[in-house]
Parts: structure tokens; C-alpha cells; sequence
């Protein structure tokens, strides 16, 4: 029996003769551990300080040849590699040895198409990866490529200049890791910066936000190590320009006092001016109203945002003279209509039903005026004071004469017909018409036939007034 069981030993050793590499076999336990551990000391592999440091080294090389075209081998495949001859090891320990490449950087993993790192996934869910059946077919490995130092480096300038982080660390899973946690932070903040962009279109930064973005979203999408560090290097560059470009984007986004000023004194310049330009003819006010849209429309305005101010005070200033120069007319016009119906109103018996309500609403129709702002609605006034004014006067023309009586009516002895009545006369249809608005406010006169063409125009707008009335009052 027992040169038997010898000759089964020798034949198990011969057969299984890899099996010799698990000095330490492995438990669950021991995967998990591999994972709450803090301690980076990463050993070369093969060093004799290192449990099961051969099988290790064997399972690096197997997976190293399988996956050099780039594609992957799933945990499930390595278990059954490892669990025939000539290695023979428990489903634990090849899981342990897998657990141990993968948390010293060997291996890169996938779960579901989702990259993992222990820098990316808490202790317990890669315990987890690596002990559940589950994971088993889920869990993809593929040996790693050695990244170029230089291009981690590269990434951590980057990673300064665009994030605003410092990265110490030279490891690259830790490197790129921290790339995609602070890209996520900052994406968020630009779909807020959006969103104010939006709200109003006016902001500056809209082409760099996006295109920041943009950006973001490529290295979001590579999740292969290799491809990301070669990009970032290669882009290196044109990032650290962008970031220079988003910097002052940024502060403007997060400063309430630079958007005040952007609202308050340029963009509401600007919305003054451009509801009235038509009216607008001062050379002093049009060259400050162009400094200010210089600032408001440029690509990078950070800079002089600070000059706003300064220059809505000069094109108040000059707002305010063309205001005051445009608003006599407009006050004239809202006189000359309260006298028209005043001078209407006297020597009537309905006067003083009417005089002081004419008087109040021209009152309050000239204080409007007065403190009106925007030099467009400003000159509307004379239109609502001669549609005030006509109202007036078409009311006062419905309003019938009042009629004598008849002198037999007072007869004291009853004297008269008392069946005659007086007939109600028919009213006329007046038409009352405010010269200004039928007459050019300018007429250019070089000759005889100049007179004779405007008054024969105001002739034919007399005619036409009165073809639909009995009478035209025309008020000059």
C-alpha cells in the first residue's frame, strides 16, 4: 500500500507538476484581504518574499500571450486553464493569484464592458468581483501594457492645468483614475454654465464651454489605458491651451459681481439703445454704444468687462441729452391737444363735467411721458395724446345743443297749440380731424407748383375725411 501510494505521488507530481507553485494555498478570506490591505509595496514578480511568487509569475506570462492581440480572457477561461495538468490548483487559489496581478497593477479588468480599478471600486465590490460565481464569465482580464512615464507625467500637467488638481502619484491607474473623477466634476459644472448661457444667450464662452466639453467626452469614452495615456500626451498641448482659454470662463460663470456688471451696464445699454436706434442720430452716443457692443459680442471680453461701468455712465450721459432733446416735441404736442380740448370745452354747458377729468388725464399722460425711459415708447406719447384728444372731441360732438324753448310755451294764460311738438333735430355726424396727423411736418417749398401740390394733397385728405361725415373740424 504504500508503494502504492508513492507511485501515485510520483505520478500526481509528474503529471501536476506545475502544482509545486502554491507554497500558500488561498481562501476567500485571503482574495478579500488582498483588497483592504494599504500597503502599496508592489513586489517584482517571481521574488521569493511573495506567496505562491512562481504561479503568479506563470499566470502573468499565460495571460500575457492570450491577450497580446488585445482581446480579453475571462476569469471562467483562467479556472479552467489553471485546474488541469500540469497545475491542478483549486478554483481559490487561481482566483487569489488573479486577485493578487490585477491589485499590483499586472492586470487590467473589465466588469460587464465597465473598466475596474481599486481606484475606482471600493474594497468590497472587487472582493466581491473576484469571489462570486456570477463574475465568473463577467469579469475580463488582459495583460498590461507598460505606460510610457513621460505620458503619465503628460496626463498629470494636464490634469493641473485643466482640473485645477495636483496629482502626485506616478501609478497609472491612479493617474488616469483621477483624470476621470475630475473630468466628471468639471462636466457638471459646464451643463450648469450652459444652462446660464441659455438663459441668456448673451453670456460670452458659449463655443469654448462646448468644445471643453466635447473634449471631456472623448476621454470619457476610452476606457482602454494605453489609448487614453497616447491621447492625452499627444494632445497634451492643445488641452493645456484650452484650459488657459476656460479659466476666465470660469470666473465669470462663478462671479455673481462680473455677471451683475455684464447685465447692468452692457447688455442694459444696449437693450436702451436698440429698442430706439432709429431715432438715435447723436455721434457721441452711437461711438459709446459701439464700445460697449465691442466688449458685450467678443470671444474673450474678461478683460475689459471692467470697463463697463465707466462707459454706461458716459452713454447715459449722452442717452439722457437725446432723451431731453426728443422729449419737448412730445410734451408740446400733449399741450397743444389739452388746449384744443379745453378751448372746446369753454362757454359749454357740460364744461364742468369735463374740465378737471381733461385735466387729469393730460396731467398724468405728460408725467408718463416725462418719466419714460426708452426714447421709442417716449415718442408714442404724441400718438395716445391725439388719440386722447380725439376722443374728447368725438364725444363733445355726440353731445347735442341744448334747445330753446318756445316763447308761447311761457305764456301765462296757457296761450299755443299744446298738441305741436318740437321736432328733435337730426344730429350731424362731426368728424374731427388733428392737422399734424394729415400733414407732413415739413413741407419743401422751391416754387409756385410746390404750394399748389401740398395744398391740393391736404385738399383730397379733407375730402376724403368729409366723404363719410357732415362736418370736418380740422385742428391746427
Amino acid at each position: 500500500m504504500v508503494r502504492i501510494n508513492d507511485a501515485l505521488g510520483r505520478l500526481v507530481d509528474t503529471i501536476y507538476y506545475k502544482l509545486s507553485y502554491i507554497d500558500s494555498p488561498k481562501d476567500d478570506t485571503a482574495i478579500k484581504n488582498l483588497f483592504k490591505t494599504d500597503n502599496q509595496t508592489k513586489l517584482e514578480l517571481g521574488d521569493a518574499g511573495e506567496p505562491n511568487s512562481l504561479a503568479v509569475k506563470e499566470a502573468f506570462e499565460y495571460i500575457s500571450r492570450i491577450t497580446s492581440a488585445h482581446s480579453m480572457i475571462s476569469m471562467k477561461s483562467l479556472l479552467n486553464h489553471f485546474a488541469i495538468a500540469p497545475y491542478g490548483y483549486t478554483e481559490m487559489d487561481t482566483k487569489w493569484i488573479i486577485a493578487k496581478l490585477f491589485k499590483d497593477g499586472k492586470l487590467s479588468a473589465t466588469v460587464e464592458k465597465e473598466p475596474i480599478t481599486i481606484f475606482n471600486r471600493d474594497a468590497n465590490d472587487l472582493g466581491t468581483y473576484f469571489t462570486n460565481r456570477r463574475y465568473e464569465d463577467k469579469l475580463l482580464f488582459k495583460a498590461k501594457e507598460i505606460i510610457d512615464p513621460v505620458q503619465v507625467n503628460d496626463c498629470r500637467k494636464v490634469i493641473k492645468a485643466l482640473f485645477n488638481r495636483t496629482e502626485i502619484s506616478n501609478d497609472a491607474d491612479r493617474v488616469m483614475s483621477t483624470f476621470k473623477e475630475v473630468s466628471s466634476i468639471l462636466k457638471r459644472e459646464l451643463e450648469w454654465m450652459m444652462r446660464e448661457q441659455n438663459a441668456q444667450p448673451k453670456y460670452p464662452g458659449k463655443s469654448i464651454i462646448r468644445e471643453v466639453n466635447s473634449v471631456l467626452a472623448q476621454f470619457e469614452s476610452i476606457t482602454d489605458e494605453t489609448t487614453f495615456f497616447r491621447t492625452v500626451s499627444r494632445q497634451k498641448a492643445d488641452l493645456i491651451e484650452l484650459s488657459e482659454e476656460l479659466a476666465p470662463v470660469r470666473t465669470f460663470y462663478n462671479s455673481d459681481t462680473q455677471k451683475k456688471i455684464f447685465d447692468d451696464y452692457g447688455l442694459r445699454a444696449l437693450r436702451f439703445y436698440d429698442s430706439s436706434k432709429e431715432h438715435i442720430t447723436d455721434v457721441t452716443l452711437t461711438t459709446v454704444v459701439d464700445e460697449i457692443r465691442s466688449i458685450i459680442t467678443s470671444r474673450s471680453p474678461y478683460e475689459k468687462i471692467k470697463d463697463l461701468p465707466n462707459l454706461y455712465e458716459k452713454f447715459i450721459e449722452s442717452y439722457n441729452r437725446v432723451l431731453d432733446a426728443k422729449q419737448e416735441p412730445v410734451k408740446l404736442v400733449i399741450e397743444q391737444d389739452q388746449k384744443i380740448v379745453m378751448d372746446a370745452l369753454m362757454g359749454k354747458e357740460y364744461q364742468g363735467r369735463y374740465e378737471a377729468h381733461v385735466k387729469r388725464e393730460f396731467h398724468d399722460l405728460l408725467k408718463r411721458a416725462i418719466n419714460e425711459p426708452n426714447i421709442s415708447d417716449m415718442l408714442g406719447f404724441k400718438d395716445k395724446a391725439d388719440s386722447l384728444c380725439k376722443k374728447y372731441l368725438d364725444e363733445f360732438a355726440r353731445i347735442p345743443d341744448s334747445q330753446p324753448v318756445p316763447d308761447d310755451q311761457n305764456d301765462p294764460n296757457g296761450g299755443g297749440d299744446e298738441t305741436q311738438m318740437t321736432p328733435t333735430p337730426k344730429m350731424p355726424k362731426i368728424k374731427n380731424v388733428i392737422a399734424r396727423n394729415i400733414v407732413a411736418d415739413t413741407w419743401y417749398i422751391k416754387n409756385a407748383a410746390d404750394i399748389d401740390n401740398y395744398l391740393n394733397n391736404l385738399r383730397k385728405q379733407i375730402e376724403a375725411e368729409l366723404a363719410d361725415s357732415d362736418e370736418v373740424r380740422l385742428h391746427l
